[in-house]
């Protein structure tokens, strides 16, 4: 938040609103992964795990088309949804930009969702945890750290979130297919 800050009132009103707006999807996404949690832990104790790696398979379906019509909603209509924050058209247009950026990427985060939840439900959550201490937050702070002081924009800070969601999809995708959870 302080280095949005550091873009100006417009750059933080944007990023407030976008936040709000964003907050549709990771609601969406939270429910996707306590459902799977759930399902997973029901099935992981009646000991039908091919039960566990079908429901996964679905839901990461599920949460796939709901990641893509989202992203296009916003994409296309995200202005009209802006406005339900504010009327200032430069805080709009400086929101469109940060929309536009991470809206598109939104489907890389499935993944963490999905599969953290899958693996929760059967009883391993501190190898989920770890990954996505280190994946979410360490990466970004590390991004923050490094790659913004080189390119001072907005973009730039927006980038670390895509590149920090893919890279811990990318972990929890190599857990999951390894099993021994």
């Amino acid at each position: 938040q302080s280095s949005i800050n550091g873009f100006g009132t417009n750059a933080a009103a944007a990023w407030t609103a976008y936040s709000k707006i964003d907050g549709f999807f990771w609601m969406i996404m939270s429910a996707f992964g306590v459902a799977i949690t759930t399902f997973s832990g029901q099935n992981f104790g009646a000991g039908q795990y091919d039960r566990i790696r079908k429901s996964v398979k679905v839901c990461l379906a599920m949460s796939a088309g709901t990641a893509v019509f989202l992203s296009t909603t916003l994409f296309f209509l995200g202005s009209f949804v802006y406005q339900l924050f504010t009327s200032d058209p430069e805080v709009i247009q400086e929101g469109m930009v940060i929309l536009r950026l991470l809206v598109p990427f939104y489907i890389t985060y499935i993944a963490i969702e999905i599969l953290s939840g899958a693996m929760r439900g059967t009883g391993d959550s501190i190898i989920p945890m770890i990954i996505t201490c280190v994946g979410i937050c360490v990466l970004r702070a590390v991004w923050i750290m490094v790659a913004v002081p080189y390119w001072r924009d907005i973009r730039n800070i927006c980038l670390s979130y895509p590149i920090t969601w893919s890279v811990t999809s990318i972990f929890f995708t190599v857990y999951y297919l390894q099993g021994g959870w």
